[in-house]
């Protein structure tokens, strides 16, 4: 689910200490997991010779240390969060630098002279613009812009001809740059602007297989995106096309395809020709139908048409067997169909806030379940047959017309969290469910 991690913070499945000390721990293990990181100028200082990595965050630094000179082997450089006007020349064997977080608004003097860099993150800046000299960096692959200034794309950066990653995200871009197509060796680049075309001559950037674009003011995809067949995943929200180009089908590479927060009120007939697709969301559109070429998606895991406008689902969605997530929450869904028995690999089930009315009995055939969201449908009675629900985990009834539960939901051992906040349940039934399932958080 989308938002589940951050739902079971909230729903109190996990204390912040909790999520901070699970966070502390994971951050630790990747910490170990570098080779010749340290994580103080003190330490690093004491054995100058293993210094591989060094992250000097949040130092409060204005200008590079001399002792850094010391550090002969090191390749990746962390100043995030500090204040630099200028680099030396002793750190000219960097291949990584990370500037993010500096309050720049002109990048500093030295840079150019890195000519190993082949990663720089100068994201979360003041930019609006870069040096002319930047196009020294010959050997750069992954550059990160985001969250700066820039309205236009520097004329340099069409000279990193070795460019593989661009990220322009949350700057305010007015066109698309043109810059760009000059970058054949781009495996990936993320923009946001308020451009409203997309330029024929992005065909031209063969090596593209990451494109991803954020509140843009494009009115529709073009028929050429077909042409683009190396990509392998599309993201874009906040957009304000109504409708997907048929050629969208010729993009036999496909993974990912990501349309979120449109205006999308239906999908063409040849979606069922991705048949590479392993991830589909469209969370917050209008969609009232899907079309029946849907249940083609024969690699499809994961699912979302969370807040869209669909009453029912075709029937060929019975056809998506490799589906293990499938999210509908936030719809106006009556029924489901008989097929949906076919799901057997389904783990995660979302149809919170929908018009059910009862409980779906095509669930039941659903033994793979691990989660299972049904809050906010008008459910009145639970099947005792839910108990063959066996390896459930998750269960959401909230905000439903249940005066009770079968007892045959004592049988459900795996269930370790029940929702059950805001049905019409008396206090001698609240007490026979703490009975039934001691080892389950119960929500009432």
């Amino acid at each position: 689910m989308n938002l589940l991690k951050y739902a079971f913070l909230l729903l109190g499945l996990m204390t912040i200490h909790e999520a901070k000390a699970q966070l502390n721990v994971e951050v630790a293990v990747g910490f170990e997991e570098e080779e010749g990181a340290f994580y103080s100028l003190k330490k690093a200082l004491k054995s100058p010779e293993d210094v591989l990595v060094l992250y000097l965050k949040y130092d409060k630094l204005t200008s590079l240390p001399d002792e850094i000179a010391q550090f002969r082997h090191l390749r990746k450089l962390d100043l995030s969060g500090n204040k630099l006007t200028t680099l030396s020349a002793s750190i000219a064997q960097l291949e990584e630098l990370y500037l993010d977080k500096n309050h720049l608004s002109r990048v500093p003097d030295g840079l150019s002279k890195l000519v190993k860099l082949q990663k720089l993150d100068l994201s979360k800046n003041k930019l609006t613009t870069l040096p002319d000299d930047i196009t020294q960096l010959t050997n750069l692959k992954n550059l990160d812009l985001s969250e700066n200034e820039f309205t236009k794309v520097p004329d340099a950066i069409g000279q990193l001809t070795e460019l593989k990653t661009l990220n322009l995200l949350k700057n305010p871009l007015k066109n698309f740059p043109e810059q760009l197509f000059k970058l054949k060796n781009l495996q990936a680049l993320k923009l946001t602007g308020s451009f409203q075309v997309l330029p024929e001559q992005f065909t031209s950037l063969n090596n593209l297989q990451n494109l991803v674009i954020i509140r843009s003011q494009l009115a529709a995809l073009p028929s050429y995106i077909g042409q683009c067949k190396q990509l392998k995943k599309i993201y874009f929200r906040a957009h304000k096309f109504t409708q997907l180009p048929p050629e969208i089908g010729d993009l036999q590479n496909l993974k990912y395809l990501y349309l979120r927060d449109g205006q999308l009120s239906a999908l063409p007939a040849t979606i069922g020709q991705l048949k590479r697709l392993e991830k589909l969301d469209l969370e917050s559109n209008k969609l009232a139908t899907l079309p029946t070429t849907i249940g083609q998606l024969k690699q499809l895991n994961d699912l979302s048409l969370v807040s869209n406008q669909l009453t029912t689902l075709p029937n060929s969605i019975g056809e998506l067997q490799n589906l293990e997530s499938l999210d509908l929450w936030l719809n106006q869904i009556t029924h489901l169909p008989s097929t949906m028995v076919k799901l057997q690999k389904l783990k995660a089930l979302g149809l919170e806030d929908n018009k059910l009315g009862k409980f779906p009995v095509q669930i039941i055939s659903l033994k793979n379940l691990r989660e299972l969201h049904l809050s906010n449908n008008g459910i009145s009675k639970l099947p005792k047959e839910i108990a063959q629900l066996y390896k459930l985990k998750q269960l959401y009834l909230s905000n439903n017309r249940l005066h009770s539960l079968p007892e045959s939901i004592k049988n459900m051992k795996a269930l370790t969290y029940l929702e059950l906040r805001g049905n019409p349940l008396s206090k001698v039934e609240k007490e026979k469910i703490k009975k039934w399932l001691p080892s389950c958080r119960i929500i009432f």
